[in-house]
């Protein structure tokens, strides 16, 4: 009997530890969605000592705002005729069709604004200029501007 409770008890001590580990990680992307009928001009400033490149900050991309939420639709990088980045201010430029969803920042394990700083965070500053009107937000406003979906996605929709 003492053999089996110390072969249950390894058994729920290794799959704790495998559920806690599968659980304690994941990546939160986050994303400037164009609801509206026309053409969204987006300018970001990146926080860094370079532009997108895919090793601290990501090169901005898209896809379908319906494409959210699915697992398997997959992002597509913006090509350099695409989008520009200001190589002497780290400003990133480029245009969002309508209904299409931009990914312009990603976190690991991201938990809420509230215990998150802004020097992690890769964008500093983000202007918005489209047919509703124009926004503007600098340092932790940006941050807070994008809004919970899910665990692994936080929007700003305009």
């Amino acid at each position: 009997m003492g053999r089996d409770l110390k072969q249950h008890a390894g058994a729920a001590l290794g799959l704790g530890t495998l559920v806690l580990l599968s659980s304690c990680s994941w990546v939160t992307d986050f994303v400037i969605a164009n609801t509206s009928q026309s053409e969204l001009s987006v300018s970001y400033l990146v926080n860094g000592k370079s532009c997108p490149e895919d090793n601290f900050i990501i090169v901005p991309a898209r896809k379908d705002i319906t494409d959210l939420e699915k697992d398997g639709a997959q992002w597509q990088k913006l090509t350099s005729k695409e989008y520009t980045c200001n190589e002497n201010n780290f400003i990133v430029t480029t245009t969002l069709p309508p209904r299409t969803a931009l990914l312009v920042a990603r976190v690991a394990t991201y938990t809420g604004s509230a215990s998150y700083g802004n020097d992690n965070f890769k964008v500093l500053r983000l202007e918005l200029k489209g047919s509703e009107g124009e926004m503007s937000l600098k340092g932790l406003q940006v941050l807070k501007a994008f809004k919970f979906e899910s665990k692994a996605l936080f929007v700003l929709h305009y």
